[in-house]
């Protein structure tokens, strides 16, 4: 990698590449721990608590080296560097990716018996070169006490591993691409604000002066101490607790009858304090909206129940799909004046201003292009009919662009999109009886990487281009180190992954109900898709449209009258495992943002962001702290989150 002289490329120094390289094993066996074998949601979260952890001690261990080593202290770029490296790769190994491929790899053979005849139904239909089939590798996999080092267990693995490893380079580069056609749009013209880069930023800018900030101290007291006193209570249980994290309505003896154990089945009352500081950097609007809509949707279906429509009513998964698909094509049309540039510069030879971008635009455009058509032949090699590969893959990444784009505006800290995925939105609007079984099963195993998007790479690669803008780092370098890493994270987070399993056993009991929970959910999906095939649904095809109209009519509404309060990227959310989880949180945080505003004005709701930010730093901070406790002494302690 040519770094140059310039003053903008030396920000790349190898040092900085080393260290974050380093690290990447390292966050990667973490994750694994905590949500393979422990069932921690780590990756769910944005920004990872993880690279939060990691980010503060090498924040710690710099202002030592400073007073007796100053020749080795990292500076404001290096630190950045190394965050976005861990940032980039930290949702490889988790349980929104990887976890759900490796749990998948070899489950149909191994659990395949004479009652559920899998071995006749689908066996022939899956690539051997994108599955593991040896049952004597499979045996220590699943059972554990074994090793993953042995020539037989690294044979039967590598053709496999490299396969996917291809697969997700193809993925990211288009979405390095993609975002390369976007970045100057989304940061330069419409000036989005990026909120989960804040406190990353705060910590590594030494001219901020944020680790001198008294109200940011009070803050990390306030939930460092909730999150310490919790852990003490679950080690000893005489001391006291102060509950924050989720308590599930359906549990409590005021909504376990009908109609109100099916409202509010999957509703849950939480305050924790990190995402009620994320939720005061949010936009007001954003953060009203979320809670609004859980509200009124919970309403909605009230009024469904008493009107007799109780079976899915109102269709709120199929809804989402629309409004998802909406908000990535209203992301497309705002842009459309930046866009429609950049093709005139593609068919003409008028150049445009694209220096500062993380790659030219005829390269990016190029790329997007290769990409895309090698999934396409990727997946067709799988065994996927040409046509649905196409419009699997379309879909895919309109949904990617409409998670990145909640991520930069937003900033909502658990941006799953769960059940938007592009198998669902095909299967409802077209049904499968005329997609071949192995079409069906590609479909099935490709679930791994679209179940949920909380820890798609694509929102951290633009977090990182702006990161790279705003401490003078140049983005193209940072799109070949991103790249470098992103190799780096998949052979890291297979490694831990086969480990883990090899050492603990996927199905020994040592290990999470995930860890071989994914590869059943699998192919009991794949199983029920081809013996009961799906017709075309008729109130999906109607909701989907729904969906879609609502968040364009926001849009709309919100472009005519500047006091209309509601935002369109806050309708789909609520309807997610984020929305159900945080929206409490949103409703306290916006309540207090906007008494301050209200009384106060901008002044004092600036002076008040360190204490928020301090709320989300010792959550995470000190609930990693308990985690490092548990994974040192193999002993249960408190997870702040979920």
């Amino acid at each position: 990698m040519d770094l140059g002289q310039s003053s903008r490329n030396r920000c790349l120094s190898w040092r900085a590449m080393l260290v974050g390289f380093l690290l990447i094993p390292l966050n990667n066996f973490w994750v694994v721990q905590l949500e393979l074998v422990r069932y921690s949601l780590v990756s769910y979260l944005v920004p990872y608590y993880t690279v939060i952890f990691i980010l503060l001690v090498l924040v710690g261990l710099n202002r030592l080296l400073a007073q007796h080593f100053h020749w080795a202290k990292l500076g404001y770029a290096e630190l950045a560097v190394i965050y976005i490296i861990l940032s980039v790769t930290g949702g490889f190994p988790s349980h929104n990716m990887l976890q759900i491929l490796v749990s998948s790899m070899g489950y149909a053979f191994w659990f395949a018996t004479p009652e559920n005849d899998w071995a006749n139904t689908f066996w022939s239909y899956l690539p051997s070169w994108l599955t593991v089939s040896d049952k004597d590798v499979l045996r220590g996999f699943y059972h554990g006490d074994s090793t993953f080092y042995t020539v037989n267990h690294l044979k039967s693995w590598l053709i496999s591993t490299s396969a996917w490893i291809g697969f997700v380079i193809m993925l990211v580069v288009c979405m390095i691409s993609i975002n390369t056609l976007v970045r100057k749009q989304w940061s330069d013209h419409e000036r989005l604000t990026f909120p989960i880069i804040q406190l990353p930023m705060q910590m590594m800018d030494p001219a901020s002066n944020f680790f001198k900030n008294r109200l940011m101290w009070i803050g990390f007291t306030v939930a460092g101490g909730i999150s310490l006193l919790n852990g003490l209570h679950v080690l000893f249980p005489f001391i006291p607790n102060l509950r924050v994290t989720r308590l599930w309505l359906k549990s409590t003896p005021y909504f376990i009858s009908f109609p109100w154990n099916h409202i509010f089945r999957l509703t849950v009352v939480a305050f924790y304090p990190f995402a009620i500081g994320i939720g005061f950097l949010m936009p007001l609007d954003l953060a009203f909206s979320v809670w609004f809509f859980f509200i009124l949707q919970k309403m909605i279906m009230a009024i469904g129940i008493s009107l007799g429509l109780t079976h899915n009513f109102p269709y709120l998964k199929d809804q989402m799909l629309g409004a998802y698909l909406g908000l990535g094509c209203l992301a497309l049309w705002a842009g459309k004046k930046h866009l429609t540039a950049i093709v005139r510069n593609l068919l003409s030879s008028t150049e445009l201003a694209d220096t500062n971008e993380p790659m030219p635009y005829r390269l990016a455009f190029c790329l997007a292009i290769a990409s895309c058509i090698g999934l396409i032949v990727f997946s067709t090699l799988a065994g996927m009919n040409l046509w649905i590969a196409v419009l699997f893959f379309a879909l895919y990444f309109i949904f990617s662009l409409t998670v990145t784009r909640i991520h930069a505006e937003l900033g909502y800290p658990v941006h799953d999109m769960e059940h938007t995925s592009p198998q669902h939105l095909i299967q409802t609007s077209l049904g499968n009886t005329n997609m071949s079984p192995s079409t069906l099963t590609v479909l099935a195993i490709y679930r791994w990487f679209n179940r949920t998007y909380a820890s798609s790479p694509m929102p951290h690669h633009l977090d990182g281009f702006q990161i790279g803008k705003t401490v003078n780092i140049s983005t193209r370098q940072l799109s070949k180190l991103m790249l470098v890493a992103t190799v780096l994270g998949l052979l890291a987070a297979f490694w831990a992954l086969l480990h883990t399993y090899y050492n603990l056993g996927g199905d020994s009991g040592k290990m999470g109900g995930w860890a071989s929970g994914f590869g059943r959910e699998t192919f009991s999906y794949l199983q029920g898709r081809l013996y009961y095939p799906l017709k075309p649904s008729p109130t999906g095809i109607l909701a989907m449209p729904v969906g879609f109209l609502i968040v364009a009519g926001l849009a709309l509404l919100r472009s005519r009258f500047l006091w209309w309060p509601f935002h369109p990227l806050g309708y789909p959310i609520t309807i997610s495992f984020g929305g159900r989880m945080l929206w409490v949180c949103l409703l306290i945080s916006s309540i207090i943002k906007w008494l301050v505003l209200r009384s106060s004005g901008w002044p004092a709701y600036r002076k008040l962001v360190p204490f928020f930010l301090g709320l989300t730093l010792g959550d995470f901070i000190i609930g990693s702290f308990w985690t490092l406790i548990g994974l040192t002494f193999d002993v249960k302690t408190y997870d702040f989150w979920p």
